[in-house]
């Protein structure tokens, strides 16, 4: 049965066009957002809160990119599990070690209401 296209094959084609259409979409997307940022700071809505922070390498580095792309911090979800289990609070002390650009020294500082925060 050479040549002929199974629809297992048929489903497997179709992924991977969306998967590729996807990256296209967010590749594209990454560029309009980039040329909106003010200054290379991004300001997205959070909890009531507007949050800024500096994405000075957006074009080429990950973390920067997820922010971008998603208007939200980075590892959302592991942030707000820590919220969610009362770890850090406003007397809490928080060391950010290789904190990159202090996406989660924003989140300690600004949501949890950290007094103090150091990021290395």
């Amino acid at each position: 049965m050479f040549g002929k296209r199974t629809k297992h094959d048929k489903t497997d084609n179709n992924r991977d066009i969306l998967i590729k259409i996807s990256r296209q979409l967010e590749e594209v997307t990454r560029h309009l957002k980039l040329s909106q940022l003010s200054n290379g700071i991004l300001t997205f809505p959070y909890s009531e809160d507007d949050i800024q922070i500096a994405l000075p390498q957006a074009h080429h580095d990950y973390v920067q990119k997820r922010i971008l792309i998603l208007n939200t911090f980075y590892e959302l979800g592991q942030l707000e599990a820590i919220k969610k289990a009362g770890i850090v609070s406003e007397r809490s002390a928080v060391l950010d070690i290789g904190s990159n650009i202090g996406n989660h020294a924003i989140f300690f500082g600004r949501i949890l209401g950290s007094g103090f925060i150091t990021r290395t």
